[in-house]
């Protein structure tokens, strides 16, 4: 869910403020925009819209805009009162689903999200949600089916995954065929889901326009027998890269594009070379190449031109697994960053702690795998994470604050080198606000200099080490920040590491002890290390100590930055 290009609009300045909570651009009428006009932009140019309006003059505002399922964007309105979130529109747009941004928003607004959309409601499966495919067939005909996710079944026609929550089977008994092949015996009566498959190696003139383009790949399709809605990627000569019917191309397509020089171009061995083209662009082969190029796979359709244009076509391996090592926060969904929650949305598999997964309930859904784990189960986390990327799935394994600093990151990295796996899979480290940053934005400044963070969890660490550096850092006078300081079973090291710090620094030096940041049950408390009450501090608090500079500026916590402006 792409949420960088989703707009608020609100009747009158009235409702700025409450659309203000949301992270998104807020548009007003104003001497040059009327809400009509506010609304059909917007209806065109972005992914998702928030209508602060009731629910009959939101459908007023947008019917005469409809235009089709899969070109609409995302609607949803927020009542006067900004009690109830309702979804309008777009309830399982591929970009931006207006079912997962009605719950994003009710969790920002604590209000009730209405989605009525059936397959969410009676929780039947939805082919359309299933991530990295387009589906067609009797999607209706499925749904309407008593039939839970874990009861369906799928087939391969390809080298290719299939949806994780799916088990496999041959065509005949499959419910779903995952296939690239435009018509076949074996789609009768089934879902087809459509997997992103396809490479298009585009030549073109500086002649041709959009519609010859279009005509030739849409006939170039039905010739062979392939599905337009497995095109992935179009791909062509840089000289041409930037051409207005080329660039119309690729958006009809919602394709993904390649541009290659004509030195790389020539260096690729192509079935059907041309002195012709060679003299235009400088490459024997532009359509043919560029699709081996951009596919790094064999041809299924050598070119086929027309007076301006040529294309090839090109099926890519079977894709790599990726898993996504995503922090998201300190707990609310409003401190996560869009590429947190983009991330999220487009994982067909989600892995991570009980209290994680709760954290980011409202932004899953039922066509999601989603493994729970307990406390302490860390190495089975990143193991079940990495199996399913292994087997190509888009996996996000989730940490609380940065996925990186004291958290999955570097186990999963470790992991992955005792399995020899770091190439098998394509992997992304998607930050998050780590505790220290969200306890320090509740204190006010108090790591505006110098600073060490220390995790007095010994667990995969020798105490003895731990001691040491904070002995170091006391004696640096840094500002300390403990994460992991105290649980039920391991309160001793706190007051141990307490002790180390109070020989190196004053007795006098101010302490900020911070609690489930930015959660239902968030605590802050500013004291001194003479006055530390243990009990205080459990394992989901952050403790930040400061240095001889740290001072109170009315209630906030503040260490300057040790120059001059």
């Amino acid at each position: 869910m792409n949420l960088s290009n989703v707009v608020s609009i609100v009747p009158s300045s009235r409702r700025k403020d409450t659309a203000s909570k949301l992270p998104f651009r807020v548009l007003a009428p104003d001497n040059f925009s009327s809400l009509d006009e506010l609304i059909s932009t917007s209806f065109i140019n972005t992914d998702g819209i928030v209508l602060f309006l009731n629910v009959g003059s939101s459908i007023r505002l947008i019917s005469k805009l409809l235009s089709s399922k899969a070109e609409d964007p995302a609607v949803i309105c927020v009542d006067e009162g900004s009690n109830f979130v309702v979804s309008l529109i777009g309830g399982h747009s591929k970009k931006v689903s207006a079912n997962g941004l009605t719950k994003f928003v009710a969790n920002l607004l604590n209000a009730t999200p209405v989605v009525t959309t059936a397959s969410d409601v009676s929780k039947r499966p939805a082919p359309e949600l299933f991530r990295g495919f387009k589906a067609e067939g009797e999607i209706k005909k499925l749904s309407l089916e008593n039939k839970s996710l874990s009861d369906l079944t799928a087939s391969t026609q390809l080298d290719w995954i299939v949806p994780p929550q799916l088990s496999i089977t041959t065509d005949e008994k499959a419910d779903l065929i995952v296939s690239d092949t435009a018509r076949n015996n074996s789609h009768n009566g089934k879902v087809i889901l459509r997997p992103k498959s396809l490479v298009v190696g585009v030549g073109l003139s500086t002649e041709a326009s959009f519609e010859d383009l279009l005509e030739l790949v849409v006939d170039t399709f039905e010739k062979f027998n392939l599905s337009v809605n497995s095109i992935d990627t179009m791909a062509t000569i840089d000289k041409r890269a930037n051409h207005e019917s080329y660039l119309k191309l690729v958006d009809h397509f919602d394709a993904t594009s390649v541009s290659v020089t004509a030195e790389t171009l020539n260096q690729i061995e192509v079935p059907n070379p041309s002195d012709d083209v060679l003299s235009h662009v400088g490459t024997v082969s532009v359509a043919e190449a560029a699709a081996i190029y951009a596919s790094q796979n064999n041809l299924v359709v050598t070119k086929h031109k027309t007076k301006n244009a040529t294309v090839a076509i090109a099926r890519k391996r079977k894709p790599k697994g990726t898993l996504n090592l995503v922090g998201i926060g300190p707990g609310s969904i409003n401190q996560m960053t869009f590429s947190a929650v983009d991330t999220i949305n487009h994982a067909s598999v989600i892995v991570g702690f009980n209290d994680y997964i709760d954290y980011i309930d409202s932004l899953l859904d039922s066509n999601q795998v989603v493994e729970r784990f307990k406390i302490g189960e860390e190495i089975q986390r990143v193991v079940r994470a990495i199996d399913y990327a292994l087997n190509g799935h888009n996996v996000a394994l989730v940490s609380s604050g940065d996925s990186g600093v004291f958290a999955m990151a570097s186990l999963a990295f470790e992991e992955l080198g005792k399995l020899n796996s770091i190439d098998k899979i394509n992997i992304k480290v998607i930050p998050g606000i780590t505790a220290s940053l969200s306890a320090a934005s509740l204190l006010g400044a108090p790591i505006g200099h110098d600073h060490v963070s220390l995790s007095l969890s010994d667990l995969h660490t020798d105490f003895a080490l731990i001691k040491r550096r904070a002995q170091l850092a006391s004696e640096s006078d840094f500002v300390i920040a403990l994460y992991n300081p105290r649980s039920k079973q391991r309160s001793r090291q706190f007051l141990e590491v307490l002790d180390i710090i109070k020989t190196h620094k004053p007795s006098s030096t101010l302490v900020g002890i911070v609690t489930d940041a930015y959660r239902n049950d968030q605590v802050v408390k500013v004291t001194t290390l003479s006055e530390i009450d243990e009990n205080d501090v459990t394992m989901k608090t952050l403790l930040i100590i400061g240095n001889k500079e740290t001072k109170l500026n009315g209630q906030f916590m503040v260490t300057p930055r040790g120059y001059k402006i």
